[in-house]
């Protein structure tokens, strides 16, 4: 059942992605750069510093190769551009697909997943727009 969509450009959305839910759970993580200070006695400081509170998404899934090849045209087609997520919890994201290109990993053969009958995994990375 394909209950993950990413449509993009946003707000114009001429294309839609249609993809299975993701694999385990959502990872979520506050985008962040560390900062490195020495103080003038030598000390080194270092401390996490948030980019604006930008949240950072990954996404794994498992698909069949084909939908993976439509995966990576579309992260190419639309690389830099706005998309909109909407998960299978139907929660909606705007923000930017940051992988690309899109790497996959082989899962082996799955029968009856159209001509190419191979299954492959591969992980989306998004980071909302603030």
């Amino acid at each position: 059942n394909m209950s993950f969509v990413i449509q993009a450009p946003f707000p114009n959305m001429k294309t839609t992605l249609l993809l299975p839910s993701p694999r385990q759970g959502n990872q979520e993580q506050l985008r962040a750069s560390v900062q490195t200070l020495r103080a003038m006695d030598s000390t080194l400081y270092t401390y996490v510093k948030p980019k604006r509170g930008r949240r950072l998404w990954r996404w794994e899934f498992l698909t069949a190769k084909e939908k993976a090849l439509e995966v990576k045209e579309f992260i190419s087609g639309y690389n830099g551009g706005l998309v909109k997520t909407v998960d299978h919890e139907d929660v909606v994201r705007i923000g930017y697909i940051t992988i690309n290109p899109l790497e996959t990993r082989g899962e082996g053969r799955a029968g009856g997943w159209g001509d190419i009958p191979e299954a492959v995994s591969f992980t989306i990375e998004f980071e909302e727009k603030v």
